[in-house]
């Protein structure tokens, strides 16, 4: 049993019917993994890269006269501890407590369509265009060295293209180019990875949600599950953590 406070068990079954199953032979192995938690985030203003990078907007100065946009980070590892068992995937959950203020997830990174396999065996490319409204296109190249002013926003590499578009580059250690993201509009996100060929445990995980705040909002807190799913016999079963909370400090 770990005693770190940011280690977290993913051992609670989704399916408890399909723990136990005599005539295959026995038990789901299950209860070795932990999730390591970033615990100590902080968020970089959107708006604060635009206006360093010269790029402007007529809907993005309207939308910034009454919210904020927050690049927030979630980053995750997950080790297993004991046992054999194998994910075949790995989910990442986050509910957003901000009360009855306002808090809109704009865009997501990465999202399935935004993925370029890398040139590196066991890694990845994630690449997509970021608006000055916040929302995330699809790329499928990458940005051409020297092409403009780069930035980073703790580890996510931002291009500000003359022609005044940005393009976002995240280098990750994530072992697959396969990844589901869902949650643009409301105040709840999820990423699932899914396993190729390298193994899904043993590596940070990196994600990214663009949210729009009210203005002069100095934190944010929310929620965060884990989970993983493993293949026995011919079932699937999953397996994930208790909530924990955590608090986002954004970075005025």
């Amino acid at each position: 049993m770990s005693t770190d406070p940011t280690e977290i068990p993913i051992d609670l079954p989704v399916s408890e019917q399909l723990e136990g199953i005599p005539d295959l032979g026995g038990e789901v192995e299950g209860g070795g993994f932990f999730a390591r938690v970033a615990d100590q985030p902080i968020a970089d203003s959107l708006g604060a890269v635009l206006r360093r990078t010269g790029t402007s907007d007529s809907r993005a100065d309207e939308l910034f006269k009454r919210f904020e946009l927050w690049c927030i980070p979630h980053r995750v590892s997950i080790t297993r501890r004991s046992g054999f068992a194998e994910p075949v995937s790995v989910g990442l959950e986050i509910a957003y407590l901000n009360d009855s203020r306002t808090c809109s997830i704009v865009s997501l990174f990465p999202a399935f369509q935004y993925v370029v396999h890398g040139r590196l065996s066991g890694s990845a490319s994630f690449g997509g265009k970021l608006s000055p409204t916040g929302e995330i296109l699809g790329t499928d190249r990458e940005p051409a060295v020297g092409a403009g002013q780069e930035l980073s926003v703790s580890g996510l590499k931002l291009f500000a293209a003359t022609s005044g578009e940005i393009t976002l580059h995240l280098e990750s250690t994530v072992s697959t180019p396969i990844v589901s993201a869902v949650g643009v509009g409301s105040s709840v996100c999820e990423w699932r990875f899914e396993k190729q060929r390298e193994p899904l445990f043993g590596q940070d995980i990196e994600t990214w949600a663009v949210v729009a705040l009210p203005k002069r909002q100095r934190e944010l807190r929310y929620r965060a599950r884990f989970y993983f799913t493993e293949r026995t016999f011919f079932f699937q079963t999953r397996r994930q953590s208790e909530w924990i909370d955590v608090a986002c400090a954004l970075n005025h």
